[in-house]
């Protein structure tokens, strides 16, 4: 068992959500809320820490590897793995957006925004075809559909990043059905190689 930083976790033992009014890098050395964890076949953890706004990557024997702290959006607020063979991005809803993340960098690479998302949802997953379903507390369910990607060539780049956006925003649909449909723990997200 570990906390923030590899850490030996420390509970204070109270149920009150404590959001801190200000923000730092690398942060507090002990989590605050863990609101997601994430485990690709590889066996990285990544733990979203929704209340300092960062996402840890540890080993799986607990070992500390490397962290991304967003203090200028509520950020780390679900985690979900893209469903291609090396799971090769990580997607981190934050703001009123979903942060797409190269896993083993912890680089953001681009992120999707397009009308009408509910935003960065309270929970997030991706199914075997890189659908991304998100799900908001009070407001129900949405799915964007995915479409395709850009030429690995323009990946990151800002024309990538436009591509990608209208190409979610073009697709996104209402779905009437809930989140528990999805069975498959490691289902990921709405990009594929």
């Amino acid at each position: 068992m570990w906390g923030a930083f590899g850490n030996k976790p420390v509970d204070n033992d109270h149920c009150e959500v404590v959001t801190p009014k200000t923000f730092s890098d690398p942060g507090p050395d002990q989590f605050s809320i863990v609101h997601a964890i994430r485990v690709p076949k590889d066996g990285t953890v990544y733990v979203a820490d929704r209340e300092y706004r960062r996402v840890q990557m540890f080993t799986k024997e607990g070992k500390f590897v490397k962290q991304i702290v967003r203090t200028d959006v509520p950020f780390a607020r679900d985690l979900a793995l893209s469903p291609d063979a090396n799971q090769q991005f990580l997607y981190v809803g934050g703001g009123n957006e979903i942060f797409i993340l190269d896993r083993k960098t912890l680089e953001i690479i681009g992120s999707t925004k397009p009308a009408g998302i509910l935003g960065a949802g309270h929970h997030i997953n991706v199914d075997s075809k890189g659908n991304l379903y998100i799900m908001q507390t009070t407001a129900g369910l949405q799915k964007l559909t995915f479409k395709g990607m850009a030429p690995a060539g323009m990946r990151g780049s800002p024309q990538w990043i436009a591509c990608m956006t209208a190409v979610l925003a073009a697709s996104m649909t209402a779905v009437c059905s809930r989140l528990m449909s999805l069975s498959e723990p490691h289902h990921a997200s709405i990009l594929t190689a």
